[in-house]
């Protein structure tokens, strides 16, 4: 099957940006653990300044191919020598020829399949200036399936929808803090955005919240029915786990004065935030 997954937001804001990190590391989970199906990454962007993102998954991709082509191999001599095993009692006729020749060939032959085979992740991106792509989005023509997009699936992991015509459509919306306290925002923005996610929120075929909260509010204001919204948790990178007490670099705590418990918050600073209460 074609997964086909929106990454605009990735090309135009980067990945520091949580929903920006979110769609990165979305992709890279999803080309570890789904072996059987291909991703299409599709974009629409203004600049170029955020390009090199598409170098790390190709790079990310092609490394962890090979990692899976040597660990197959290693699982069919392990399956080979078993068999061996079995039948160690039974006299064999044919000519010898070393175990390691014959290893080093089936490896070599793997590799040359697997730079030969189609690769299962592919992009599909489309760069324009500012203009052109706010009336592509307007006027929700052409679709992609006309500049040659084609899946069966498509993500859509930042609460717009693509000028598409395709009816599979997953929808991720990640909080409607614009709707929740909208004196934080523009008017405009509010007005827009409101009008828009709802529409994507009928469109889709299923929706993922990212809480329980953005559920409840779903359903609060568009009237979605709670069985078409999953409530899917963000995952925390590797990176962020406990440390161990000769892991801390207690200098830092000296450098910046920390004398009690504290809260982290590593985002954006923003007013809904809610720092000053912290």
């Amino acid at each position: 099957m074609q997964i086909g997954i929106d990454i605009s937001t990735v090309l135009n804001h980067g990945k520091d940006i949580g929903a920006g990190r979110y769609v990165f590391n979305l992709i890279k989970n999803m080309l570890l653990i789904n072996k059987e199906d291909s991703f299409l990454l599709t974009a629409r962007y203004t600049t170029d300044e955020h390009l090199s993102i598409i170098g790390e998954l190709k790079a990310f991709y092609d490394f962890n191919e090979c990692v899976h082509v040597n660990e197959t191999a290693k699982v069919e001599k392990s399956e080979k020598i078993d068999k061996s095993q079995k039948t160690e009692n039974i006299k064999n006729t044919a000519p010898a020829v070393k175990s390691e020749r014959i290893d080093k060939l089936c490896r070599v032959k793997k590799l040359r399949a697997a730079e030969n085979k189609k690769s299962r992740l592919e992009f599909k991106l489309f760069r324009s200036g500012a203009k052109k792509l706010n009336i592509w989005n307007s006027l929700g023509f052409p679709p992609l399936e006309m500049c040659g997009f084609s899946a069966e699936i498509l993500h859509c992991p930042d609460f717009l929808i693509p000028p598409t015509i395709n009816k599979n459509i997953v929808l991720t919306i990640h909080d409607l803090a614009f709707i929740r306290f909208p004196h934080f925002n523009y008017d405009w923005f509010v007005k827009k955005y409101t009008k828009e996610v709802r529409r994507n929120s009928i469109r889709a075929k299923k929706i993922i919240a990212v809480s329980h909260s953005t559920k409840n509010d779903i359903v609060e204001f568009f009237k979605t029915d709670p069985s078409k919204i999953d409530v899917i948790y963000e995952a925390a990178e590797e990176n962020f786990k406990k440390l161990n007490r000769d892991e801390i670099n207690r200098s830092l705590i000296k450098k910046y004065k920390i004398i009690k418990k504290f809260i982290l918050s590593v985002g954006t600073i923003e007013p809904r935030k809610n720092y000053v209460t912290l």
